[in-house]
């Protein structure tokens, strides 16, 4: 499974939330602390396999993945579309009528009532859908799904960390390691299942 990924959500800290956090009451450094909230959230994200802001993704299968197929950095809010490669190369849409889709389960999922026939080659099927947290529509009702604050915390503590600590670079340690305790934050939220 390959993926193409386009973030179109902000980010979860603002600036004056990380500094108030940091401690930080100048403007020197309002850059830094911006580029470290982007890791910071980043970085969280690789370690739950989960989306915190929004974003586009389209992920891609050479072959028929089977009926059921798990959608992974979820939350998923909506399935956009889904195409196959025809024989000439083109994409094209495949109907809702072929397929149902579940966002309540985690991870979401695509259920395909047949198989779908695909031609020889790379990136055949390709499945775009959004995902992050934020209000998502449920069988016609607006959910709220609000990132929660555990995350955000995390993610706090890892701008810290990265401030704290933005000069020291050991050879033969591992650069931007999360904090354990951001780790056990971040814990009860990772999606293990495509590790």
């Amino acid at each position: 499974m390959n993926f193409i990924v386009k973030s179109t959500g902000s980010e979860p800290i603002t600036l004056a939330q990380a500094k108030k956090f940091l401690g930080e009451a100048g403007d020197h450094y309002n850059s830094l602390i911006d580029d470290l909230i982007v890791a910071a959230r980043e970085r969280a994200e690789m370690y739950m396999n989960r989306s915190v802001v929004e974003k586009t993704i389209t992920a891609m299968f050479d072959s028929f993945p089977g009926l059921e197929v798990k959608l992974p950095r979820g939350p998923v809010k909506e399935v956009d579309d889904i195409k196959r490669k025809s024989n000439e190369g083109t994409l094209e849409v495949i109907s809702t009528d072929l397929y149902d889709v579940d966002i309540v389960s985690e991870p979401a999922r695509v259920v395909f009532k047949e198989a779908i026939t695909l031609p020889e080659g790379i990136n055949n099927l390709h499945i775009t859908y959004t995902a992050g947290y934020g209000d998502v529509t449920i069988a016609g009702d607006t959910v709220p799904n609000p990132i929660p604050q555990t995350i955000i915390n995390a993610m706090l503590m890892m701008v810290r960390t990265m401030y704290d600590h933005r000069d020291d670079i050991q050879v033969g340690t591992i650069v931007a390691q999360i904090p354990q305790t951001a780790k056990y934050l971040l814990n009860p939220y990772r999606i293990h299942e495509f590790r």
